[in-house]
Order: C-alpha cells, then sequence, then structure tokens
C-alpha cells in the first residue's frame, strides 16, 4: 500500500494541475503514454520514474532505459521495474508498468532550466508525456513555455517548485528537433502574467487517470529518496534488479 500522505500530496498536485493549465493549451482530453517524474535532490541528482498507462514488456522498458542513458550520457543506480496498481486484486489490464531510477544531469537548478531533449528522444515512438519535476526548493524557471517544431509540440507550466510540461509528439524524428535550454529575453514581461480565463481545464476523467499513475510513482519516490542521499558520496553503477 502507497503511503496515505504521499496520496495526498499527488492529489494535490493534480488539483494544481487542473487549476493551472499552461499557456497555449495542448488537447488535455489526450491522456499520456506515459508519465515522467522526476524528484530533483539538493544537489541536483534525482529520482526519476516512469509510469506506462498500461503494462509493458519488461525486456522493452530495459531496451528504452538503455537508450535513456545512451541520450544522457550518464549512468544510471538502482534500477526498479514492476507493474503496480492502486486497486486491490487488480485485473491484468489494470496494472501500469513502472520504472524508478537514480541519476543527474538533466535539471540545472542554478540556471532553472531542464534538458527535454533525452526524455522526448527516449519516448519518441510516443504520442503524449506529461512531465513533472519536483524542486527542492524554489527556482525560477529560465525555459520555454510553449515549443513547437513540425515534429513536436511542448508547454510548461512553471511553479516556485514544480514544473509540469505537456509534450505531444509529431513524428518519430524527435531528434532533430533541439528544444532549447532558456528563452530569451522577453521584451513585454507582462504577457507572461496576462489572465488565463479563458483556458480549457483538465478533464476530470483524465486528472483521476493520472493521480493514479502519479501515486503509483511517488509511492517509489518515498521509498528510495532516503537510499538515494545515502549513496550521493557515491558514484553510481548501474544495478538492474526486477
Amino acid at each position: 500500500m502507497r503511503n496515505a500522505l504521499v496520496l495526498w500530496w499527488m492529489a494535490v498536485l493534480v488539483a494544481w494541475g487542473v487549476a493551472q493549465p499552461a499557456p497555449s493549451q495542448p488537447d488535455w482530453t489526450r491522456p499520456p503514454d506515459v508519465i515522467v517524474m522526476l524528484f530533483v535532490q539538493p544537489e541536483g541528482n534525482y529520482v526519476m520514474t516512469w509510469t506506462y498507462s498500461k503494462r509493458v514488456p519488461h525486456d522493452q522498458v530495459r531496451q528504452r532505459v538503455e537508450s535513456f542513458t545512451q541520450w544522457t550520457g550518464r549512468t544510471i543506480a538502482n534500477l526498479e521495474i514492476g507493474d503496480d496498481s492502486l486497486k486491490r486484486n487488480a485485473k491484468p489490464d489494470e496494472l501500469m508498468t513502472v520504472v524508478s531510477f537514480a541519476s543527474g544531469g538533466l535539471v540545472n537548478l542554478l540556471e532553472g532550466t531542464i534538458d527535454l531533449n533525452p526524455i522526448v528522444r527516449t519516448f519518441a515512438d510516443m504520442n503524449t508525456l506529461h512531465i513533472y519535476v519536483a524542486l527542492p526548493r524554489a527556482v525560477e524557471y529560465a525555459g520555454y513555455e510553449s515549443f513547437s517544431s513540425p515534429h513536436l509540440e511542448m508547454w510548461t507550466t512553471a511553479e516556485p517548485t514544480m514544473w509540469r510540461t505537456v509534450i505531444v509528439l509529431k513524428s518519430p524524428n524527435v531528434a532533430l528537433t533541439e528544444i532549447p535550454l532558456k528563452r530569451p529575453p522577453d521584451p513585454q514581461p507582462e504577457v507572461a502574467n496576462a489572465p488565463k480565463e479563458n483556458s480549457r481545464p483538465l478533464g476530470w476523467l483524465i486528472a483521476l487517470w493520472i493521480l493514479l499513475a502519479l501515486g503509483v510513482g511517488a509511492g517509489i519516490f518515498w521509498f528510495t529518496t532516503n537510499l538515494l542521499r545515502r549513496q550521493s558520496e557515491r558514484t553510481p553503477v548501474k544495478n538492474d534488479t526486477l
């Protein structure tokens, strides 16, 4: 059973997402194929979880993890792959594959940026990604709030301690697209604070599904974050356990 406090926190997160959609609103009626969460530690390392919308063969997941390490050029530690659900006695079609591991390098707390390219390229064959970055302290986001190319569209909503990104992939050739780390200076800063009265909120059915997925992913963080802190002074090594 996942800790009740974790699920309560994730419910707050989903409510926050419903209340504050990103500019240039994406299609919120489209559920994500995978939810990626980064729980960033003060030194910049993180616990990352992937929560798929369904059960996925674990050999395919390992191949995708290997692809991620190649794109990032970083090793990972404490890799775990499993199938989980918040339902008791869940049926096979109610299970979701969940991946967790520790790594670093994507988030720069000093610059207020995240390199989304390795994540996007790892999941290039999918349609919709949701990415949540939980920060250890208030950090001013310096990346793009929206970005588009012939291969993808990206929207980000940034709060001081949480960045939320939706990416819709238009083709598997995302390696041809480089999402910039930093946005150029805004000549009209007042536009960023304009009211968003016409924004379309996330549908409640999708919100509940995301709550389920985030709860499973966050539960892993609850049990692994202390381990990551104990190992912060060690050199990470690959450790695939299943």
